[in-house]
């Protein structure tokens, strides 16, 4: 028992043995919670990136179908008049 003893002894003369491993335990978190906070800050930072820029492309989907639609009703327009073109031709 005498080898249990001066490790009680010890620890109750120097009270930062105590508390040491709350100290380390606590610094750790700190370290830990800051480490993970950074980096769901950039997570946050790369979904809003990513969600801009996919409201970027669907609204430029978006005028691109818009600008085939016009597209394709301007076509129909010019073939009627070659249509109306020609039937002309054929009858002079």
């Amino acid at each position: 028992m005498v080898g249990l003893n001066i490790f009680s002894n010890f620890c109750n003369y120097w009270w930062l043995w105590w508390i040491l491993p709350f100290i380390l335990g606590w610094f750790m978190g700190f370290v830990i919670m800051k480490k993970w906070r950074k980096m769901y800050k950039e997570l946050i930072k790369d979904g809003r990136k990513s969600k801009n820029k996919l409201n970027s492309m669907e609204n430029s989907l978006a005028n691109a179908k818009k600008e085939i639609q016009d597209l394709k009703g301007q076509l129909t327009i010019q073939k009627g008049k070659i249509a109306e073109l020609e039937k002309k031709q054929k009858n002079n």
